[in-house]
């Protein structure tokens, strides 16, 4: 019996005071924290900014941990940006990509940069592409090093029909049947572009679509294994998408976008030619800008390789001819 009194004593002894003001204040933080949560959810189901300007402007940091130093005026302006509605349902003024590059959307699914390999990693590179694509074989610094195969009005159905064509970048050359030239290369990896002649000729985007996407399936049938590149219609001259809606930014954006999505369902690589390219406005710079608005010059050509330089996808086989990293 002594045994049970001891036991039942020491579980009705009253709790240490610290005991219970460790509790207290739990209970109050755990009040303190539903009352907070309840209250973001009001203010932002009414469209109301959960914080205030001068909270915003004490609270934002910067990456390593030190204060942004931001003016009253600026924090009211994130302030107000923040308790823009967003849940209205009837339309609203703009597009939805109002306020972006044209190269927005495109760019999301693109190559990311990853360290910088040398010119001899496009040793055994294949170019295919039109008139756009043969200034490689012209110009500097891939003229002597990769295989171009750019033909002047080139769509996808002049290599779907192997039709017969005349390779300017090589002094005229005739070649009898496209197609079987193409399938005679032994490339390591393969670079296509094309667009700029199709964007005029074919009667609708997802006429091009369809024919471009038949030219990457027998591409992959062809080289199995081997990377593929699928770049980006170029952008052209501020003069040029002006004097023809075809080569509009818009309609450049659209595309390039539709362009992107085939390429990553088919599991090959898109490479954002935008933004290796193009100037702050989303045009291809006075100073690169070729004939018609829509070619490139030499200059241009070697911005362009140093772009592809520093985007290609991992390969063990590529660590010999890594020049600047990470590359992983």
């Amino acid at each position: 019996m002594a045994g049970k009194n001891f036991y039942k004593q020491r579980r009705t002894r009253p709790q240490a005071p610290k005991k219970v003001l460790a509790q207290a204040s739990l209970s109050l933080l755990i009040a303190a924290l539903l009352f907070a949560n309840c209250y973001a959810v009001v203010k932002m189901m009414n469209g109301q900014s959960v914080i205030s300007p001068a909270l915003l402007k004490a609270v934002l940091l910067e990456p390593d941990g030190d204060s942004i130093a931001l003016s009253d005026a600026q924090a009211e302006q994130i302030s107000q940006a923040k308790e823009e509605p967003w849940n209205r349902l009837e339309r609203q003024a703009g597009s939805v990509n109002e306020g972006l590059s044209f190269a927005a959307v495109s760019s999301m699914l693109s190559l990311p940069e990853n360290g910088k390999l040398s010119l001899e990693y496009f040793r055994d590179a294949l170019f295919i592409g039109d008139s756009v694509t043969e200034g490689f074989a012209i110009y500097e610094p891939l003229k002597s090093v990769a295989r171009i195969l750019g033909i002047r009005n080139a769509t996808p159905k002049t290599f779907l029909d192997n039709a017969s064509v005349i390779d300017y970048g090589h002094g005229k050359l005739a070649i009898p049947a496209i197609w079987d030239a193409v399938s005679a290369e032994v490339p390591g990896k393969i670079y296509i572009m094309l667009g700029t002649n199709s964007i005029v000729s074919d009667p609708s985007d997802e006429a091009f679509l369809h024919w471009y996407g038949a030219v990457l399936d027998r591409l992959k049938e062809t080289f199995p294994g081997v990377p593929i590149y699928v770049q980006g219609i170029t952008p052209v001259s501020k003069e040029c998408a002006e004097k023809n809606t075809n080569y509009s930014l818009s309609r450049l954006h659209t595309l390039n976008n539709k362009i992107a999505q085939m390429a990553v369902s088919k599991q090959l690589y898109y490479i954002d030619t935008h933004e290796a390219l193009a100037n702050d406005e989303g045009y291809l710079p006075d100073e690169i800008v070729g004939y018609g608005g829509m070619h490139i010059l030499a200059s241009g050509y070697t911005t362009w390789v140093d772009y592809l330089r520093t985007h290609t996808a991992y390969h063990p086989a590529n660590l010999q001819f890594v020049e600047a990293g990470p590359y992983t």
